[in-house]
């Protein structure tokens, strides 16, 4: 009896064994052709095949990436951040800092947005606090505050070129004297601040800035590069400079 209930166990267990092969199987299959998809921009059949890859393996953190990645080229932000939301649900999963730079660029658009509006509130973003200075900081509710004698304006581009957006914001003086650009760059879900420029200023297709940009005198124009290892603009030395300007 005991011997016949031992092998009915180990017989459950290869079965078990050989069953989750085969989901497994079945789930690298789609992934394999859902990218093939991707590559040809038919984002719907990549959906597809994506949404039963992630059913048969629920903490296939990849496949929830490529899915939620395909839902933004689609179009559909909803959908893509409810996926990202289930990823950060799934319990015991943890994910590699390239998966986390990933999963942040594809929920980009609601992270700005959740930063600017803390920004037009607090007027906090980063490291940085735009009324810690003001006389009246106990007194303001938001930048739009009567209270608050400068004006923001907030945008999104990629200044620096490498395919994301940064967050661009305009300070300007109420009496129009003077206006200062405050760039930030999302790294691993916070905004760093990676210069500060006095206006005019314009960014070059190669990532350079180039304050002063409208004068007649080359002598007054600041060029400066991203410096990417700590992730900051720097003035160019001379020669690079001459080099931009020309």
């Amino acid at each position: 009896m005991k011997k016949g209930y031992f092998i009915g166990l180990l017989f459950c267990a290869v079965l078990l064994t050989g069953c989750s092969g085969i989901s497994s199987t079945i789930a690298d299959m789609q992934i394999k052709s859902a990218k093939k998809s991707m590559e040809s921009e038919n984002y719907d059949k990549a959906i597809k095949k994506l949404k039963r890859a992630v059913a048969i393996q629920k903490k296939n953190v990849d496949a929830y990436i490529m899915l939620a990645d395909a839902y933004v080229k689609a179009g559909e932000q909803k959908e893509a951040e409810d996926t990202i939301d289930k990823l950060r649900d799934l319990d015991d999963v943890r994910l590699s800092g390239k998966q986390e730079e990933k999963v942040c660029l594809l929920d980009s658009k609601r992270i700005y947005s959740d930063m600017l509006n803390n920004f037009y509130k607090t007027g906090l973003i980063g490291d940085d606090d735009e009324l810690y200075f003001y006389s009246d900081v106990n007194e303001i509710d938001s930048l739009d505050s009567d209270k608050v004698p400068d004006y923001y304006y907030f945008t999104l581009a990629d200044i620096t070129g490498d395919g994301q957006d940064e967050i661009i914001i305009s300070k300007k003086d109420r009496d129009g004297s003077s206006e200062y650009i405050k760039p930030f760059k999302l790294i691993k879900g916070k905004a760093v601040r990676i210069g500060l420029f006095s206006a005019p200023v314009i960014f070059a297709d190669n990532g350079n800035a180039v304050e002063y940009y409208n004068s007649s005198d080359n002598g007054d124009l600041n060029v400066l590069g991203l410096n990417y290892s700590i992730v900051r603009y720097m003035k160019l030395d001379k020669d690079s400079q001459s080099k931009e300007i020309e």
